[in-house]
């Protein structure tokens, strides 16, 4: 037997395998990686049929992996968090004063001020702790709207819109502020449920108007309603979709699971 011509068979017989294995590894997932363009226009056909207005093109394509992130509060105390602000006490928890500055706290939402403010807005968010160089942002001519991020994606609750006129700087938003010194948790990632799936669902979404016209398809993150009515040292967010409507409200579903969580609508949270 001529072993040496059986071992250059062998060889090139187990490098034939060795690549078969991989193309199976690798042609699937690149099948998972996007939705199929024909799926998204059958979505957007299927939501215009029953009502919903929406542009194929503002679908995400891309699928991806997420986990549901722990960040740490920065400040977990109202009292305490009046005092590092505008170096105030009250005896209303919700309502401080000092001076040119003042702050209200309701649930989780904030009004700050500062009637006599000589910085500028920039300077003032970084006072209540944040900072813009850590956040993602869209700046006006004289006003500036933020989102903490995780990895470059928006915690959707944590918009806070600012602005500044004639020294008067107003902020307004969510006041569970990521502490960054502290570090974030990110568990394990996880298979999110297609969008498609989710705006499929939304044609049977009993709170939404009809017609409507879909503007927006974001992949964020969400508190959703746990941290609504209460302070938290340690402040989960789960991965979460975003459907923003022409009128300015928004629908946040779950992209974990599917569901919806809440929505923002005429000026109030509707679950």
């Amino acid at each position: 037997m001529n072993w040496p011509r059986v071992k250059t068979i062998l060889i090139f017989l187990f490098l034939a395998v060795d690549l078969i294995l991989l193309a199976s590894i690798i042609v699937p997932s690149v099948g998972i990686g996007h939705i199929p363009q024909e799926t998204i226009e059958t979505t957007a056909n299927l939501l215009s049929e029953n009502g919903i207005e929406i542009s194929p093109e503002i679908i995400p394509s891309k699928r991806e992996q997420l986990g549901v992130v722990e960040v740490y509060n920065l400040w977990p105390n109202k009292k305490n968090l009046a005092e590092k602000l505008i170096g105030a006490d009250s005896a209303d928890e919700n309502v401080y004063t000092n001076g040119s500055k003042s702050l209200v706290l309701n649930s989780t939402d904030f009004i700050y001020k500062n009637k006599e403010s000589e910085k500028t807005i920039a300077h003032e968010l970084i006072d209540i702790g944040i900072d813009l160089r850590e956040n993602l942002y869209e700046e006006g001519e004289s006003s500036v709207r933020t989102w903490q991020t995780v990895e470059n994606k928006k915690i959707f609750e944590s918009e806070v819109y600012a602005t500044i006129s004639d020294k008067e700087v107003t902020a307004s938003g969510f006041w569970i502020f990521m502490d960054r010194d502290k570090g974030i948790i990110i568990n394990t990632p996880d298979t999110l449920v297609d969008v498609t799936g989710v705006l499929i669902d939304f044609i049977n979404n009993p709170i939404r108007n009809s017609p409507v016209k879909i503007t927006s398809v974001e992949l964020g993150y969400s508190t959703g309603t746990t941290y609504r009515d209460t302070s938290h040292k340690l402040v989960s967010v789960s991965p979460a979709y975003k459907i923003g409507i022409d009128d300015g409200s928004y629908y946040i579903y779950d992209a974990l699971s599917g569901e919806f969580l809440y929505a923002f609508k005429n000026g109030e949270i509707i679950f």
